[in-house]
């Protein structure tokens, strides 16, 4: 069946239908809702460079060869809920404008190429940015299922930056912190700067410019700090402002640490 370059200027209907052969809807425009529901695609599914104006529903089909959405773009829903994919499928460089794509009850295959995918802006209405966090994670665990390590990471991201967007506001800024800290676990130069940020400035409004106290109080909690310098802990003529900002800096230096690790473990996939 051969709809290259179709348009399709109302409403859509493919619902339950059989391709035995190769479906072509390379560059078909589909102006209105698209319903491809339960399709059984018997051989190739091209639909590279579609563009879906409206709703596009591919619930509960099958594809039992390659199918392709390759720069295709979705301005609607893109619901591939329940569907099985049993050969490669590619969504390269396709563009979500309305909605992240839609795969709660699906099965894809192990070849599934997401790369250079335009992702949609996280909403800032709280319900539209909670079902984008709820499609994330079914990629996240689609994804690690697969094994994927780095797209399960990439996704998780994601979802936690839907998440930010939701009540309740004090786990939503949260979020928000450990995006800006760490990229979400991605980051080692984020809180390795910040590590560094951290100890410059205790150590520059210091008396005298404690750059080894500020160094050896960033690793407080570990006892480093009273033990090479216990005389500026007990000082009674060093400024009340010294151990406040020490302890400050140990707790935020063992933050800081965990967050430099855990992108370490994440970087280099350590289980």
């Amino acid at each position: 069946a051969m709809f290259t370059e179709a348009e399709f200027k109302y409403h859509a209907y493919f619902m339950q239908s059989e391709f035995k052969m190769n479906a072509i809807f390379e560059e078909a425009k589909f102006h209105f809702f698209s319903d491809f529901s339960r399709v059984i695609f018997g051989s190739t599914a091209d639909f590279s460079e579609a563009h879906f104006l409206g709703n596009a529903l591919f619930g509960g089909c099958k594809f039992r060869n390659w199918a392709s959405f390759d720069r295709s773009c979705f301005s609607g829903l893109a619901h591939f809920n329940n569907s099985n994919f049993e050969n490669i499928v590619d969504f390269i460089s396709a563009t979500m404008k309305g909605s992240v794509l839609s795969f709660f009850g699906a099965t894809l295959h192990e070849d599934t190429d997401f790369h250079g995918v335009k992702w949609p802006a996280v909403s800032t209405e709280p319900e539209e940015a909670r079902q984008q966090a709820r499609a994330y994670e079914r990629l996240k665990l689609e994804m690690d299922r697969l094994n994927r390590h780095g797209e399960e990471l990439d996704f998780f991201a994601r979802e936690l930056e839907a998440k930010s967007r939701v009540p309740p506001w004090g786990l939503a800024y949260g979020i928000r912190a450990y995006g800006f800290f760490s990229d979400y676990g991605r980051s080692i130069r984020r809180p390795a700067l910040t590590l560094a940020a951290l100890w410059f400035f205790v150590g520059a409004v210091s008396t005298a410019g404690w750059f080894g106290f500020s160094l050896a109080s960033l690793f407080g909690l570990s006892g480093i700090r009273r033990e090479f310098y216990p005389q500026i802990l007990s000082d009674q003529h060093v400024h009340w402002l010294v151990p406040v900002l020490s302890g400050v800096q140990s707790v935020l230096g063992a933050i800081l640490v965990f967050l430099l690790l855990l992108a370490i473990r994440n970087r280099f996939r350590i289980k």
